[in-house]
C-alpha cells in the first residue's frame, strides 16, 4: 500500500466506525419508550445539532483525504519528457516508449475510439492510473517521475470491448 492508500484507508475506517456508533445510538433512541408529550422545540434544536454534527463530520472526512488523492498532476516542470499515448481498441501507441529515470514525464493521453483506463504497473503493483477520454474529448495529462529503471507494463483498466484483456503495452525506463 502506498501513502495515499494508507491515509484513505485509515480515514474511511474511522468514518465507518463513527457512522456505526451513530447508527447504534439512533437505533437505541428509537426503541426507548417515551413518557409524556414530545417537545417539538427541543426536538428541532436536536435535529439542528445533528445536522451540524453530520456536516462537520463530512467536512473533516473531505479535508483529511482530499490532499492525499493524486489529482491535479497536470503541470509539467520545464524540461519534462513528453510522452504521447494514443489508445485504440485494442492497443497502445506510446511515443517515445523509452524514457529516462529521475526526470519528470508529461503523459498526454488521447483515444481514437472509446474511453480507456491507462494503468502503469511495476510487476504486480499499480504505479498510477489515468482515465483516457473517448474520441473527441480533450487530451488527458498526467505528470509523474519514475525513480526506478525497468520495464513497466501498461494495461487498459476500463472495459473497452471484446479484446480488452489483450490491450497491453510496455514503457521502458532507463
Amino acid at each position: 500500500m502506498n501513502d495515499t492508500q494508507v491515509v484513505i484507508a485509515v480515514v474511511y475506517t474511522v468514518a465507518v466506525a463513527v457512522s456505526g456508533v451513530a447508527a447504534a445510538l439512533v437505533l437505541r433512541s428509537t426503541r426507548e419508550k417515551r413518557r409524556g408529550a414530545v417537545d417539538e422545540g427541543q426536538l428541532s434544536k436536536l435535529e439542528g445539532r445533528y445536522g451540524v454534527l453530520v456536516a462537520g463530520f463530512l467536512l473533516v472526512l473531505l479535508f483529511s483525504t482530499i490532499f492525499a488523492v493524486p489529482y491535479g498532476k497536470t503541470d509539467a516542470p520545464k524540461g519534462a519528457q513528453v510522452v504521447r499515448v494514443t489508445a485504440q481498441q485494442y492497443g497502445w501507441a506510446v511515443q517515445p516508449s523509452t524514457i529516462r529515470a529521475g526526470t519528470p514525464v508529461d503523459f498526454r493521453l488521447v483515444s481514437k475510439d472509446v474511453q480507456h483506463g491507462f494503468g502503469v504497473y511495476d510487476g504486480h503493483e499499480l504505479v498510477f492510473q489515468v482515465q483516457v477520454p473517448a474520441a473527441g474529448e480533450p487530451e488527458q495529462r498526467y505528470v509523474t517521475t519514475f525513480d526506478e529503471p525497468g520495464t513497466y507494463e501498461i494495461n487498459c483498466l476500463e472495459f473497452c470491448g471484446f479484446q480488452h484483456h489483450a490491450m497491453r503495452g510496455t514503457l521502458k525506463v532507463e
